[in-house]
């Protein structure tokens, strides 16, 4: 029924999980706003929790989770996960395991809705052609009061960090993740890592890309990535390559961050990280659905409504002495790798040190 109600209309319904937040999102016409919130106000409030359909999703969820874990460039960043934040909620994988999905159970579940589904922690945003007030009476209208608030105080993570080898026989590839703790999303230094990240991975003559796939031809994808929480972040890089070519991807990898860390960009590559991102920007804002979710979750984290202008002005005001800072701090830690193949041919210590990477203790 809840799907016919969207599908009627034309419209879709989904949800999706990351790591700080879960979001449920609809679209359809200007004209069906109130059946909008209505239904997603629905399930957000008063889900049935049935026994029998929870176990019909239980075994979909299951799948999933097989689907994830035969899925080698899925899973190895839940293995990097798990060994950057090993002991704190952060390591968990965003699936769960299979024996927390079978232990699940309607009474854990309304726990968790009554904990944090509170108003406190909801934020709903429309986006597209819809007036506030339009909205605003739609939420009213469908939002019910009278929520008790609850405790929703989270752990901090804390970096660990190491390398980890995964062996899986009959894999013809070696899945690779380096990586370190990066700023948290409130951090003046969050747009200097962005901004890196163009610079190395950011198209086909990114630095990385340039180099390691279309010069040398270890790869065919390798990109780095910035994932910031409300207290830490993650920045690492992914590769997929033959087992033999690990060491020469993460040599090359640790020279191009070496590089940035001393002399930082070029003026042409700063110019060109600006010239991206400005059009990454103005593309992005051009989704109704994107910019919904930028702005819900930018709330949710920030409590302030994002400003793509100032967003902008910052990005572009990055130096190179910020860029060169910000790689420095990278590289003073002790790195994370997760590798998973079927023999992958590991870099020593020493060339790790000779490459200028902190040893893991």
């Amino acid at each position: 029924e809840v799907s016919l109600a969207m599908e009627q209309v034309g419209g879709y319904l989904n949800a999706y999980t990351s790591r700080e937040v879960t979001a449920y999102h609809a679209k359809a016409l200007k004209g069906d706003l109130a059946l909008l919130v209505d239904v997603l106000s629905d399930i957000v409030q008063h889900p049935l929790l049935d026994q029998a359909e929870m176990e019909n999703e239980r075994t979909v969820i299951l799948q999933e989770l097989m689907q994830s874990i035969d899925t080698p460039d899925d899973i190895v960043f839940d293995y990097f996960q798990e060994a950057v934040f090993k002991g704190s909620s952060y390591a968990r994988p965003i699936l769960g395991t299979e024996n927390t999905i079978k232990e699940l159970t309607p009474e854990m579940l309304r726990a968790f809705l009554e904990r944090f589904y509170v108003p406190s922690q909801t934020v709903a945003v429309a986006s597209g052609n819809v007036s506030h007030e339009e909205h605003l009476a739609a939420v009213k209208a469908s939002y019910s009061k009278g929520h008790k608030e609850q405790d929703v105080s989270l752990d901090t993570p804390r970096y660990c960090g190491g390398i980890h080898q995964h062996q899986r026989e009959g894999l013809r590839q070696a899945q690779v993740v380096w990586g370190y703790e990066a700023p948290p999303r409130q951090s003046a230094e969050s747009f200097a890592m962005r901004i890196n990240n163009l610079i190395l991975s950011g198209g086909m003559s990114a630095r990385l890309v340039y180099e390691v796939r279309e010069q040398l031809g270890l790869v065919y994808t390798i990109s780095s990535f910035y994932h910031p929480y409300q207290a830490t972040g993650l920045w690492g890089v992914y590769a997929g390559t033959s087992p033999e070519k690990v060491t020469k991807v993460l040599e090359k990898t640790l020279k191009h961050m070496r590089d940035l860390a001393d002399a930082g960009p070029t003026d042409a590559e700063l110019d060109q990280a600006r010239q991206q991102v400005q059009a990454h920007t103005h593309m992005l804002w051009e989704s109704v659905s994107t910019r919904a979710r930028v702005i819900g979750e930018h709330f949710v984290h920030m409590r302030k409504i994002v400003d793509p202008q100032e967003e902008l002005q910052k990005l572009c005001a990055v130096t190179k002495d910020q860029l060169r800072s910000n790689m420095q701090n990278l590289l003073k830690q002790r790195p994370t790798c997760s590798v998973l193949a079927d023999n992958a041919v590991m870099p020593t210590d020493a060339e790790l040190a000779q490459w200028g990477a902190v040893l893991p203790s």
